[in-house]
């Protein structure tokens, strides 16, 4: 595996490392009436990855277009397993490890839910996972909207003022709550796979 494949895998390994430092400052200032550039943040992004003001608001905006999803331990399981079937798709054909950048670039539901449906090995994939284009989409930008607000929240802003803020659907930021533990052996799982530790990515 090159260092560009590899080095793009290990960016987008999970969605952990997909949330900006910099988005989760935007959260949180904008709950304490605060600038994102006041926040300190040691780890800054990629420049393809959403960021600052513009992060929370693209995921914002993304979440409205989605209207009423709510988040399952089955429909999430399903979605590390579509991105783990992503990953060995990539080891056999490493020219689609360019295509990981949508995933920082979660703005509009329409357009990833195209973009992807449009890549046959991402296509099957996904499928191979039980899910349609649409659901694998939905449940990124669902998810991703819920864990950077309880990021926020566990960083010191205020719960109840940023969930009205980012309008985060209160079931969705529960369900990230109380399932901390097994989105976190999930993510664990899957950066494995997408740093090569797994084996099959190699």
């Amino acid at each position: 595996m090159n260092s560009h494949v590899k080095g793009t895998l290990m960016k987008y390994a999970s969605i952990t490392r997909i949330l900006s430092p910099l988005a989760i400052a935007a959260i949180i200032a904008a709950c304490s009436g605060g600038d994102a550039g006041d926040t300190d943040t040691t780890t800054p992004p990629p420049a393809t990855q959403p960021t600052g003001q513009s992060a929370a608001a693209a995921s914002a905006a993304a979440i409205d277009e989605i209207g009423d999803y709510r988040l399952t331990m089955p429909a999430v399981r399903r979605w590390y397993e579509a991105q783990a079937h992503v990953y060995r798709a990539i080891g056999k054909n490493p020219e689609l490890v360019d295509e990981l950048e949508m995933l920082g670039q979660v703005s509009d539901i329409d357009e990833m839910e195209a973009h992807f449906d449009g890549i046959p090995e991402w296509r099957d994939a996904v499928g191979e996972a039980g899910l349609d284009m649409r659901d694998y989409a939905a449940i990124l930008i669902t998810l991703y909207h819920a864990k950077a607000v309880d990021e926020a929240i566990q960083s010191g802003a205020d719960r109840a003022q940023v969930t009205a803020n980012q309008q985060v659907d209160p079931a969705n930021l529960e369900f990230v709550e109380q399932n901390r533990d097994e989105l976190e052996r999930l993510e664990r799982e899957l950066a494995e796979l997408g740093g090569g530790r797994g084996g099959a990515m190699e």
